[in-house]
């Protein structure tokens, strides 16, 4: 399955990068012919089945957040980049 949350691909280059049998699903736009809604509803399902593994290329805490950032706009990830954020203590 691939999901594109960005809108980075169009729905051809989407369906072009499946496996047989493969899953697109892009979630800002119709113009695959499908449904933004439906979409995340099929979204919804794969990942409650489990049968979803999110790529997770790095993770960074808040604090290096410039780094993540500039990790980013290098284009070399190989997948999603997480930053960890905490909330703040009550006093």
């Amino acid at each position: 399955m691939l999901f594109d949350a960005v809108g980075k691909l169009t729905p051809a280059q989407g369906k072009k990068a499946l496996k047989p049998g493969g899953v697109y699903l892009n979630v800002h736009s119709d113009s695959d012919g499908g449904n933004p809604r439906a979409n995340l509803l099929a979204l919804k399902e794969i990942i409650e089945a489990g049968q979803l593994k999110p790529a997770i290329d790095r993770v960074y805490p808040f604090e290096q957040l410039v780094e993540a950032y500039r990790y980013v706009e290098q284009g070399h990830k190989k997948g999603n980049v997480g930053v960890i954020l905490q909330r703040p203590e009550r006093g």
